[in-house]
């Protein structure tokens, strides 16, 4: 079952959701340390009202969604930083998304203690750190016919957004649709000389309402930020080292469970 479940106290375990794609981008540490220029609100001719999703959101998902969905292969790094009050890093984990059409699909972390969703074409295993079981089945015909919403731990929400953009199912989950619904205005933002849309919405439960980057010209999310309200603790989630439409190497759809899990049949 898919869980975007708290880190401490900023909600989120994964840092900053930067978006992989075949573009350059920034190291972790520039992002950080760079100014952001005064921000521009884009106005729409009308504000959200319950059930609805105000029309610059909508049209700012809908360009994103465009771009992911027609990729024949995607695969980024996902680096998520988690800094306490006093900025020092509390963690650091690194989670991989992959696709490749018609039916390769890969979500994993560095730490073997997290959860894996791994198809290589041909089987399907989806391994659950909590309890260490494992699933293992015949791939299924599509990328679509993957569960991300209900089969799929993620904590990654910036790559988990992609993963369901890349799905052509942007509002697939009720809670990421609910916090679309309830969305700020779209803001101009620049950073390191590089114009954003940003997007601030309550993405993970009992946390921080999330800031998401995307970038203005390619639509694609360059990274996530939480910050707890008065306090300098953040979780950041930057998306990095991206290929798109490139060939990806079949041992990034690999994947071994731990010798201590058990196969669920």
């Amino acid at each position: 079952m898919r869980k975007l479940s708290p880190l401490g106290r900023t909600g989120l375990k994964i840092p900053l959701i930067l978006l992989s794609t075949a573009i350059a981008i920034p190291a972790v540490a520039q992002q950080n340390a760079s100014t952001t220029a005064p921000k521009q609100a884009l106005t729409s001719a009308r504000t959200s009202v319950p059930g609805t999703i105000r029309p610059s959101v909508m049209r700012l998902i809908d360009e994103a969604t465009a771009v992911y969905s027609k990729m024949s292969s995607y695969q980024h790094t996902a680096e998520v930083i988690q800094r306490n009050a006093q900025n020092a890093i509390e963690s650091d984990h690194a989670y991989t998304l992959a696709i490749e059409r018609p039916n390769k699909f890969v979500y994993k972390s560095d730490d073997a203690s997290q959860g894996a969703a791994v198809c290589d074409g041909s089987y399907y295993v989806n391994y659950s750190g909590t309890d260490h079981t494992y699933t293992r089945s015949a791939a299924p015909p599509s990328l679509n016919d993957i569960d991300i919403v209900n089969g799929v731990n993620f904590d990654a929400v910036g790559t988990y957004l992609v993963a369901l953009m890349i799905q052509n199912r942007p509002l697939a989950d009720p809670q990421i649709r609910n916090a679309f619904e309830h969305a700020g205005a779209v803001v101009m933002e620049t950073d390191n000389g590089v114009q954003y849309q940003t997007l601030t919405a309550s993405l993970v439960p009992d946390a921080p309402p999330a800031v998401i980057y995307f970038n203005a010209k390619t639509h694609l999310i360059h990274k996530v930020v939480i910050r707890e309200t008065n306090v300098k603790e953040s979780t950041i989630e930057v998306l990095e080292d991206i290929h798109i439409n490139q060939p990806i190497a079949n041992t990034v759809f690999q994947f071994t469970p731990p010798k201590d899990a058990h196969w669920v049949i």
